[in-house]
Formats: structure tokens, C-alpha cells, sequence
């Protein structure tokens, strides 16, 4: 490193996401994804947890996945829109599903949008921005498309 020249720290964006995935794996490569990106995070293993962790966490998006134990992704997201405290949190559903009845079901249950498993970090970037209304970056032009 040039003398002088400090290491690049990330940016604060102020935005917390919550981040439900019963896949521990899936949860922290998201997690550090967004937190170097500047996102703010919150972890829950399944949609009970999901409901839990937002009575402590004022959460600006939700990134749930669709197929968790106790509590699927579809019940828990028909579960916050009812919520006068929760309904207007938007959320990503992440999923290995590509059939068209499972998208539409989760824009049914209020999915601002959804993302196919496996998905490249900047596309998950990118649609957490789109959804917050933040800035998107452009894409590499020779990268795959997924989600």
C-alpha cells in the first residue's frame, strides 16, 4: 500500500437487512456480501426466528427464503403484510424455485421481488438497491445473468 494511502473502508449505507435462510452457509456469504456493501445485518434460521428477530430489529428490507422449517417464507411474508407495524417492509424472496406458480405466489403474499438461488453477489446487490431505492451498479457485461 502507497505511503499515506489508507485501506478502503466501506461506506455506511444506514440500511438493515433481515437475512432468513436455514442454510447457514447461504445466510453469511449474503450477510458479508451486504455488509461490504456498506448494509447493516440481521440473521434468522427460519421463519419463526424471521418474526422474532423483528421485535428487536427495525429492518428496512427482508430477504427471506422461501422454503424454511417451523415457518415457511409464504406464511411469514402473508404474516408481516397483515402486520400494520411490518406491512410496508419490503421483501426479496430468495429461492431455488424457478416455476412460475412460486413466483407468483410470493408476489401474491406481498414480495417487492425475488431472487433465484444460486444468484451472483452483485445481482443481489443490485436488487437490494433497486428495492430500497438506492442507486444501482452497472453490471460487467460478460458475467452470467442469474435471478
Amino acid at each position: 500500500m502507497p505511503a499515506g494511502k489508507k485501506p478502503e473502508v466501506p461506506k455506511k449505507i444506514g440500511k438493515l437487512v433481515l437475512v432468513a435462510d436455514d442454510h447457514r452457509n447461504i445466510r453469511n456469504i449474503v450477510c458479508f456480501t451486504l455488509e461490504k456493501e456498506g448494509f447493516g445485518t440481521v440473521q434468522a434460521s427460519d421463519g419463526q426466528g424471521a418474526l422474532f428477530a423483528l421485535l428487536s430489529n427495525k429492518v428496512d428490507l427482508i430477504l427471506l427464503d422461501s422454503a424454511m422449517p417451523r415457518i415457511d417464507g409464504l406464511e411469514v411474508c402473508r404474516t408481516l403484510k397483515k402486520d400494520p407495524k411490518t406491512r410496508d417492509i419490503p421483501i426479496i424472496f430468495s429461492t431455488g424455485r424457478t416455476d412460475k406458480q412460486h413466483v407468483l405466489d410470493a408476489i401474491q403474499a406481498g414480495a417487492a421481488d425475488y431472487i433465484v438461488k444460486p444468484f451472483a453477489p452483485d445481482v443481489l446487490v443490485n436488487k437490494v438497491r433497486k428495492v430500497l431505492g438506492l442507486p444501482v451498479e452497472p453490471r460487467e457485461k460478460d458475467e452470467p445473468r442469474h435471478g
